[in-house]
């Protein structure tokens, strides 16, 4: 069970990088530097966080001058990242993912209409 939900976390992230829209502008000082942990997964209206979260997936999200690292268990991707305003695109060979800087200071990827990824800084 806990590989299948890793699996589809992962897929879904890549299918996220693979179908999300594109945005605009440098990366921000305020990232630079910043590693993030996934600290809620919702799909379908149900949300995973807390002890439940991590009985299933380990995640972090890095960002560094330019580019950014994500882990999840034992995947890693690499890219680059813009951000514009509150909305930072995550760019992976070409295809564009869009997260949102949320007021609470958390980052929310959006995977599709109904998953997403909050990641908080470390």
């Amino acid at each position: 069970m806990k590989k299948t939900i890793c699996a589809v976390l992962l897929c879904a992230l890549v299918l996220s990088l693979a179908l999300a829209g594109c945005g605009g502008g440098g990366p921000s000082s305020g990232l630079i530097g910043t590693e993030w942990s996934l600290s809620s997964v919702e799909a379908n209206g149900i949300q995973v966080e807390g002890e439940m979260l991590s009985q299933f997936a380990s995640s972090s999200l890095k960002f560094e001058q330019d580019k950014f690292t994500m882990n999840l268990n034992d995947e890693s991707a690499e890219g680059t990242y813009t951000v514009n305003g509150k909305t930072v695109t995550l760019t992976v060979s070409g295809e564009d993912a869009t997260a949102t800087l949320q007021d609470d200071g958390s980052l929310k990827l959006e995977l599709d209409e109904s998953t997403s990824m909050t990641f908080t800084k470390k």
